[in-house]
């Protein structure tokens, strides 16, 4: 009992839970929203620029991408590289840190302004950590900034407030708030509304000191006019001096030329934006399907999370309450609650004033949620004082934990979904790897059906040079992945020969090609990534997934090679493949180390390539390999090298009993195996007595139909 005891005097005094508990709690629900998959994630979208940048450029690199958009990143995140490294992992970890640190300044500097309001207090900061209404977390080398920036903004907040009620310390709380608020406002532009919130905090941090209002309002006045200053020459450098590099005022535009129109379009604006940021962003909670996860471990561990998490929530909440039974009430009676509303509102409202200028609409999802940053400080305050209109304080909290559990699930499953993509990126840099040993430089990779959710064709770009130009650091990517939809009619000016393919969107670097130099990738798992050959792949427009149901193959996803890939086809220069170098590519290790064990794509790819070189007996030699280990493709595509080989080489039973495997469940390939055996009777070193089987197989396929040239 003395044991229990001595325990729990660690965690309470005098019966009530002590404040450093907070911060404990708030890293266990970091942990269970963001660190159950930290070890599996990479990087995403800009984090490839960022990491690229960091590897290969240094300091020079980090200052071409940041002084775009914030000069002043290029000298913090250098800094940051020099401690933490380049490895993803480092960065997951720090990006989580530095969220739970953002919610603890935040319940930091709310203890500030209302020290006797635990529960309000620590439920804000709650939701402000597990706000379901932005996805990308995992994307830590580019959002681990905002949370330090909003670290520092607590602190400035905190600093003021903490000076005003601490007199002697006033002069040297102020400096150092306004020193974090200028550093804050020039590192990032996302949080200038929430700024304009400082004299409210001021006039609330005088209340206990000024009741007279007359008075108060003055000091509240005097002690906001350093601020003030600050935002000035802020607004004045931003706009006119740095003026907007990425994003045009046009709705500021739309008003100046047009006031009527362009105010309504404001108002249908701000009011669209807080229904996203509130309503839209807490129903992402309950959007959350786990049956197409089936028994994976995901689905098994996501109703448990929620549920201990809720539960876990809810006795610390009692905890914290425990001798203030009347806490709830006695916030009613002295308005702490109708401030949170209040403040949250106003902040809800002006968050969005960056957006409005220009135009931009905040969603639910990747990739417009990530301007929901600048509002989460806000919309928590605003939920969290809802939360406290219940008389009782138990319905508080049992509300305010079923909130933060679903909200926890949610950001769980986010992590699961970029685990996914980290698993896809992974085995599209080995296939890639497979097929193509060694590459040209000015190649560019055309294709038209990128199935990354959170990474666009500039961030494959980076992992294709890292993977085949891992001692380029100039100013020039030797290589580039171009998506045809996006990229056609700009970058890429026509799909015909002779036409210059440049691109300077990279920000740290250009790239400089031509049609003459492409090959069209196509990649949807579980199909295995196909660099297309207009001499093979010419009908082979068709890539229909299947599964074997009572021993015979059903298509359950027939998948249609796209108009614009299937134009670009003829393109498609497979000399740019060097397929016996002296040293092959590897994508980056620290990356995608180790190689995949023994796969099914593996044998493909190996086989494709081989094909390339018409060695026909390797083709041959890994298909037995692959078969005799069990491994089967499931794009009925995937056979077509193999049925070739077995023909050229003779095996005629064994090319047939393919051939039908392919032809009888999914009769679209018979002009791709038209192909193959008119192919094969023209060169292929048969057998005597072959000409009947192979008329045989050849009438089977419809083949005296003629073949129209390219793909039908």
């Amino acid at each position: 009992m003395s044991s229990f005891m001595k325990l729990r005097s660690i965690f309470y005094k005098d019966g009530e839970i002590k404040p450093w508990t907070v911060p404990l709690v708030l890293l266990l629900v970091a942990f269970a929203g963001y660190g159950l998959y930290i070890n599996h994630l990479s990087f995403y979208w800009d984090d490839w620029s960022f990491a690229w940048a960091r590897f290969f450029q240094g300091f020079r690199g980090l200052k071409a991408v940041a002084d775009a958009t914030r000069p002043m990143r290029a000298y913090i995140e250098n800094t940051e590289t020099q401690i933490i490294g380049i490895n993803p992992i480092f960065w997951q970890v720090y990006s989580v840190l530095l969220r739970w640190l953002a919610s603890i300044t935040l319940w930091w500097f709310l203890r500030q302004l209302w020290k006797d309001q635990s529960l309000a207090t620590f439920i804000a900061p709650l939701l402000y950590l597990v706000y379901p209404g932005f996805s990308q977390q995992s994307i830590a080398l580019t959002y681990h900034y905002g949370w330090l920036f909003q670290s520092v903004l607590f602190i400035s907040f905190g600093l003021m407030v903490w000076a005003i009620k601490h007199r002697r310390f006033f002069w040297i709380g102020m400096l150092g708030a306004s020193v974090l608020m200028a550093i804050q406002l020039s590192s990032s532009e996302y949080m200038l509304g929430t700024e304009l919130l400082r004299p409210i905090f001021i006039w609330i941090a005088l209340g206990d000191r000024k009741p007279d209002n007359k008075q108060r309002l003055r000091d509240t006045f005097l002690y906001s006019l350093p601020f003030v200053i600050i935002l000035c020459f802020y607004l004045y450098w931003r706009i006119f001096i740095f003026e907007f590099p990425s994003y045009q005022p046009v709705l500021l535009n739309r008003i100046l030329s047009s006031p009527a129109t362009g105010i309504k379009e404001l108002m249908d604006l701000v009011w669209y934006s807080f229904k996203v940021v509130t309503v839209g962003a807490w129903e992402n909670t309950l959007q959350v399907s786990i049956n197409s996860w089936g028994t994976t471990r995901f689905a098994t561990i996501y109703p448990l999370i929620i549920l201990f998490c809720t539960i876990g929530l809810i006795l610390f909440q009692n905890n914290l309450v425990n001798k203030s039974s009347n806490q709830i009430n006695y916030s009613l009676r002295h308005g702490h609650v109708w401030q949170f509303i209040g403040i949250g509102l106003m902040g809800i409202l002006l968050a969005g004033i960056p957006y409005y200028v220009t135009g931009l609409k905040v969603t639910t999802s990747f990739e417009s949620d990530r301007w929901s940053l600048s509002y989460m400080f806000s919309v928590s305050l605003f939920i969290a004082g809802l939360l406290l209109l219940f008389r009782d304080h138990k319905q508080s909290i049992v509300l305010a934990s079923v909130l933060a559990g679903l909200a926890i699930g949610v950001q769980f499953y986010n992590s699961a979904i970029f685990r996914r993509e980290a698993d896809l990126q992974r085995s599209f840099a080995w296939q890639l790897t497979w097929r193509i040993p060694a590459l040209k430089q000015n190649t560019s990779l055309l294709t038209d059906n990128l199935i990354f959710k959170f990474s666009d064709d500039e961030a494959l770009s980076y992992l294709l040079n890292w993977t085949y130009a891992p001692e380029n650091d100039s100013a020039h990517l030797p290589y580039s992945l171009q998506r045809l939809s996006t990229r056609l009619g700009k970058e890429i000016p026509s799909l015909m020969k002779n036409q210059e393919i440049y691109s300077d969107a990279y920000l740290l670097a250009d790239f400089k090609g031509s049609t003459n130099q492409v090959l069209v990738l196509y990649f949807n798992p579980p199909s295995c990534l196909r660099i297309l050959d207009p001499k093979y792949d010419r009908y082979t427009a068709f890539f229909p997934i299947y599964t074997t149901t009572h021993g015979l193959p059903v298509v359950t996803n027939p998948q249609v090679l796209s108009p614009l890939a299937a134009k670009a086809l003829p393109l498609s220069n497979m000399e740019t493949i060097t397929t016996k170098p002296e040293h092959s590519a590897r994508p980056p290790s620290f990356l995608f180390d180790p190689e995949p064990s023994t796969s099914w794509c593996y044998f493909f790819e190996k086989a494709d390539l081989a094909r390339q070189d018409g060695d026909w007996q390797k083709v041959a030699d890994l298909a037995d390999e692959a078969f005799n280990g069990n491994y089967y493709p499931q794009d009925l595509s995937e056979y077509l090298p193999f049925i070739e080989a077995f023909a050229r080489l003779g095996r005629l039973e064994e090319a047939e009993k393919l051939t039908q495997m392919v032809s009888e469940p999914v009769p679209t390939f018979n002009p791709a195996l038209c192909d193959i055996w008119q192919r094969v009777e023209k060169e292929g070193q048969l057998p005597a007595g072959s000409k009947p089987s192979i008329e045989k197989i050849k009438v089977e396929l419809s083949c005296d139909i003629p073949l129209e040239e390219g793909i039908p």
